[in-house]
């Protein structure tokens, strides 16, 4: 860690509590206007000037770039990190598991299907990226699969004008440069974003002295065009990392200094069509993107175990309005994931497989806004899944303007999370078995809050509860196989809580 990185959540330290998503810089399909800007707001799958759910959202400049510092004070998240700069690190929101959370750039997911199906926050790269949305809850019925405990989404959509380089050095010899070149008038914005890091670490392991060091490099070209009555988006997007680690052998299981490196790549692409009418202000939202994820790692130079993930999306989001109070939201959406996976075969069996998963879903919501101070909205989604029982999800909110400072809301919701391709297929035929009969978890969930602004004040209070089926444990030993397999656990996961801000 530099010394200018443990000082700069001192110099930018957050406000207390959080802003609603509740800006002029986006589109309500009852408007009478129908530009369509860039803003995504997560709370729909249509940018809106009022969602129906408040959306914490913050603008990133000048926050740490590599790590969660600026994650850290989000409510209700509890990081993890499993060793020093680089190792494994997780969220869970609320209690939940590490992949319950859906991460999305520019709307898209990155979510590793290679590993847990999680993120790994270890390598989040935050430079360049102009806002971030957090919308806690179950949220399956509007973005499906993962969305189970919240979506945590980064937008590349410039606010302004920059031209910036970064230029940090520090202790452990710790460096980053950083490069951004941006622009966003009412009618285009491009984004570019260049960001090397690296140090040499620490060391974790009781005896030696060997540091286990870590590089993030990272870059981002988004751009889009503005018209009348089509707007053209786009992104591509590079992620590498390489960290040390040292391996913990039996019978201890404590670290000891050793040769292990964890390589990381992923490639972000994506192109959206955006149409909407003239006469009527009537929407649609055409996106295809690819997502792809490798992981190998390596002992004393040698390349012991690899992983490649794929995944294709193509999704329609149309948006019609039925009246000045009322409109209808129609998603299609289908994706395919593969997964690759290559190793040594050995005495716990062979790891080799190729395997792929196909998902086809079509969601409506309703929003209906019967009173100048009402928002209501009813979603729904269906998912048929190639390999998995199909799931339904839904989604009941409703928020109220109560006077001009205070907003009171609630929420009703169902979110689900698929198997893992591990959990489905196994890591190798003796040591971890494939459940092909696994079913996705499910989460039931309701929350309701309040946010009162006074002055410079803005006080949030939220209450919740949480109830997840069909858990699944990915460490369960099956005596009449011999081995470890992944099974849905009987009973229900309570969870319930109080958030003030």
């Amino acid at each position: 860690m530099t010394c200018l990185r443990s000082l700069l959540p001192l110099l930018c330290a957050w406000p207390v509590g959080f802003a609603l998503a509740a800006t002029n810089t986006t589109v309500d399909p009852m408007a009478e206007s129908t530009t369509l800007e860039t803003v995504i707001v997560t709370a729909h799958r249509l940018p809106t000037r009022t969602p129906v759910l408040p959306v914490l959202t913050r603008e990133l400049d000048g926050v740490p770039t590599v790590g969660t510092q600026a994650l850290r004070d989000l409510p209700s998240f509890a990081i993890s990190q499993s060793g020093s700069m680089g190792s494994l690190t997780q969220v869970r929101v609320r209690g939940a598991e590490a992949n319950h959370l859906l991460v999305l750039i520019d709307g898209i997911e990155v979510m590793d299907p290679t590993t847990d199906a999680g993120f790994n926050f270890a390598n989040l790269n935050l430079a360049g990226i102009g806002k971030l949305e957090y919308l806690p809850g179950a949220q399956s019925a509007i973005w499906g699969n993962h969305a189970l405990a919240g979506v945590l989404q980064l937008s590349t959509v410039p606010a302004a004008r920059a031209r910036r380089v970064n230029l940090e050095a520090g202790s452990f010899d710790s460096q980053q440069v950083s490069l951004q070149l941006a622009d966003a008038t009412d009618d285009h914005y491009y984004n570019f974003s260049l960001s090397d890091f690296s140090t040499d670490g620490t060391n974790i392991a009781r005896q030696g002295r060997e540091r286990d060091g870590y590089d993030n490099h990272a870059w981002f070209l988004s751009g889009g065009l503005n018209r009348e009555t089509w707007s053209l988006r786009g992104l591509t997007r590079r992620t590498r990392t390489q960290s040390d680690f040292d391996p913990t052998p039996f019978p201890d299981y404590l670290p000891v200094d050793g040769d292990r490196q964890n390589r990381h790549d992923e490639t972000l692409a994506l192109v959206g069509l955006d149409l909407r009418g003239t006469a009527t202000p009537w929407q649609e939202r055409l996106t295809l993107s690819l997502f792809e994820t490798g992981n190998s790692t390596t002992t004393d130079g040698l390349r012991t175990a690899a992983t490649d993930g794929r995944r294709w999306k193509i999704s329609s989001v149309t948006g019609m309005p039925l009246s000045p109070h009322q409109h209808v939201e129609l998603l299609l959406e289908h994706q395919q994931e593969s997964f690759d996976q290559r190793g040594e075969a050995s005495q716990f069996g062979d790891p080799n497989q190729r395997q792929k998963i196909r998902t086809s879903s079509a969601g409506l919501e309703y929003v209906l806004r019967p009173g100048a101070h009402w928002r209501l909205s009813a979603s729904g989604r269906y998912d048929r899944n190639s390999d998995f029982e199909n799931s339904q999800s839904l989604r009941l909110a409703a928020s109220h303007q109560w006077r001009n400072d205070t907003l009171l809301w609630v929420a009703l919701g169902t979110g689900i999370k698929q198997p893992s391709f591990v959990e489905r297929f196994g890591f190798t035929p003796d040591s971890f078995i494939g459940n092909p009969g696994l079913e996705a978890e499910r989460n039931r969930h309701m929350s309701l809050g309040a946010t009162h602004q006074r002055g410079a004040w803005v006080h949030d209070l939220t209450l919740f509860r949480d109830r997840l089926e069909d858990e699944i444990n990915g460490f369960s030993f099956d005596p009449v196989r011999g081995g470890f397999t992944a099974v849905n656990e009987d009973g229900t996961s309570r969870r319930q809580g109080v958030e003030w801000a």
